[in-house]
């Protein structure tokens, strides 16, 4: 048996209000439309697939805030995926399924 003890210290809040992801189609065949809305300054995107490999990534500059983009999902095998955002203001994750 083992116990955990947790202090003030130790425990980070993640504000994730001024974070909004959106993503569409889903599932996709060949293009994932991304909508990405933060108060950060840049944000690192990747693809993750079912055995937890990160397949697609791409680190950005948000010169407004807003990314709104397509991304190629064609050569993707067919399989369920994690789009996951990452900015200084925490993470957010969507799942989305590839035809």
């Amino acid at each position: 048996m083992f116990s955990v003890k947790f202090t003030e210290e130790n425990v980070t809040a993640v504000n994730l209000q001024n974070l909004r992801l959106d993503i569409y189609s889903n599932p996709s065949k060949d293009q994932l439309t991304v909508r990405f809305e933060s108060d950060a300054i840049t944000a690192d995107f990747q693809i993750i697939n079912i055995n937890g490999q990160i397949v697609w990534s791409s680190k950005l500059t948000l010169a407004d805030g807003v990314y709104n983009q397509s991304i190629d999902v064609a050569q993707l095998p067919a399989g369920f995926y994690l789009l996951k955002v990452r900015t200084e203001d925490g993470f957010q994750s969507k799942r989305f399924s590839k035809e």
